[in-house]
């Protein structure tokens, strides 16, 4: 017991910093694997909208990429599809890459990590990135309207939302009932979202604000 009392504020200092390093990592893997999917999701765009590829291609590319990467997850037929859609509905937001560079061999990814918008002034670029392409792909099925695809881009990334979360705030019409989330809305929160929400303290817990 002397011991944990001892060292306690030690370990608390080692623990954040260890916690912020993952938590950092994870935010670049994300930021990496969406730039990765949204050239890819250009590449199969091009090539769809250009006639290249007609019925059955996206599953016989998936397939072929499974035999020759074996092990390989996140490129099935469904997500190469997801993709396309990521990459068509932002591209006029996001821009960046040209359309013959994403429809090369070029495919670039670390680019994405610098993102700039100037068509769109509250695309929340920073909250973009630093959520999962499987709440990306929730929020592209479920929401339609920009605006409030925005809204829950902001709530993924600041109040750490599990897709369950997401698929929650949805049901619930968050967007249109800003402001009334229940007074135990943290106490709701699993512990380990509770725990990254630490590490970002003086992030703001609104979903509405750029």
């Amino acid at each position: 017991m002397g011991d944990y009392i001892e060292y306690n504020d030690d370990v608390q200092a080692i623990k954040q910093t260890i916690l912020q390093s993952q938590y950092q990592a994870t935010k670049r893997t994300n930021a990496l694997q969406l730039g990765l999917y949204y050239s890819v999701g250009g590449f199969v765009s091009e090539r769809v909208e250009s006639g290249r590829w007609g019925e059955g291609a996206l599953k016989a590319v998936s397939g072929q990429l499974q035999r020759e990467l074996p092990g390989l997850r996140g490129f099935s037929e469904r997500n190469l599809y997801y993709m396309k859609t990521f990459y068509e509905v932002w591209a006029p937001v996001i821009g960046g890459a040209s359309d013959s560079a994403l429809a090369s061999a070029e495919l670039p990814s670390d680019d994405f990590l610098h993102l700039q918008v100037q068509k769109v002034p509250d695309f929340p670029a920073k909250d973009f990135l630093g959520i999962g392409f499987t709440q990306h792909r929730t929020i592209l099925e479920k929401v339609k309207d920009r605006d409030e695809r925005f809204f829950y881009i902001r709530c993924c990334a600041r109040e750490h939302y599990r897709v369950e979360d997401l698929r929650r705030a949805i049901k619930r019409d968050d967007y249109h009932h800003q402001g009334q989330m229940p007074n135990n809305f943290l106490a709701t929160m699993p512990s380990s979202q509770r725990a990254l929400r630490v590490i970002e303290p003086s992030r703001t817990s609104t979903c509405s604000t750029t």
